[in-house]
């Protein structure tokens, strides 16, 4: 329903509700709705100990590791199980550390390998996403239980592999010369000229617009890409993570601190979702290059 729905004789209907504006205060409502559920729970315990509620116009919304943003815009057009669903996915970018992750990696695949990672574990009735994103089934049954690394070097990889956009059709030969040829002969040519020329000029024209704009040529470009069996990955992304503000050695142990903290009182409790503790701990292991490993083995042999 449209937030300035004006009902006719002032009469209104029986699902008619006053639109809430998006203000800090709501958004904290929405968040506290989280422990209403012990499924749910962590999550709001994460974003209430780690983030201050932003509301600005940011496109949809964003994590720093120090702040949650949100565009009242976009915020008010979603449902309440959207807004748990981007709840949930903002809480999870902090509890896997994506902010303090990135490194030399380029956005926005870096956003969307942290999206996969995400929302493959967001599939849950209670579950719903916003539109677009990086929400493909097949995708995120592609990259379930990969790391963020792993799936931004895939991502990466096909991107490279893409061939070159096809360049524009070059005219044929001879048409701009003879277009040439016509102008320094001069502007006035004689009426018997005129007359064979126009229509001739014009019926080129016909033909070569309809060679352009003919839905046959449309469709033919349509079904060019519509044969690949790879789903088409969405380069719109929402609930993005940004890079902590402060992302040095000692901040980051501070975060780490923090979601252990989250994370033993969550299961103290009987409320922690599964996965979490596991890919927490994936993100504290050092990780090891075997490639540099094993070349630096074979040049000492």
């Amino acid at each position: 329903m449209k937030e300035n729905y004006q009902p006719p004789n002032g009469a209104l209907p029986p699902d008619w509700k006053p639109v809430e504006p998006v203000t800090e205060e709501s958004v904290r409502k929405d968040i506290a709705r989280l422990f209403q559920s012990s499924e749910t729970a962590f999550f709001g315990m994460i974003l209430l100990k780690s983030c201050q509620i932003k509301i600005e116009p940011c496109g949809t919304a964003y994590v720093d590791g120090v702040s949650l943003g949100v565009d009242p815009t976009w915020w008010g057009k979603l449902n309440p199980k959207q807004r748990t669903t981007v709840l949930e996915h903002e809480a999870m970018h902090l509890s896997n550390l994506h902010n303090f992750r990135q490194g030399n990696r380029q956005d926005p695949l870096y956003n969307q390998a942290c999206d996969f990672g995400i929302n493959g574990y967001l599939r849950a009735p209670r579950h719903e996403f916003p539109e677009k994103g990086c929400i493909d089934p097949a995708l995120l049954n592609k990259y379930k239980g990969k790391t963020v690394e792993a799936i931004y070097e895939n991502l990466k990889n096909e991107e490279e592999s893409k061939p070159p956009p096809p360049e524009p059709p070059e005219p044929p030969e001879g048409e701009d010369e003879g277009e040439d040829e016509n102008e320094t002969q001069g502007n006035s040519p004689s009426e018997g000229e005129g007359e064979d020329e126009n229509p001739q000029g014009s019926g080129d024209n016909e033909q070569e617009g309809d060679s352009q704009g003919s839905p046959d040529s449309q469709s033919s470009e349509g079904k060019e890409g519509s044969g690949s069996s790879e789903p088409v990955r969405q380069t719109e992304t929402w609930g993005e993570v940004r890079q902590h503000p402060n992302p040095t050695e000692e901040e980051k142990r501070k975060v780490e601190r923090t979601i252990s903290q989250c994370i033993n009182t969550a299961k103290s409790q009987g409320y922690l979702p599964a996965d979490i503790e596991e890919n927490f701990k994936d993100t504290l292991r050092p990780k090891v290059n075997w490639g540099m490993i094993l070349s630096r083995w074979i040049e000492g042999i």
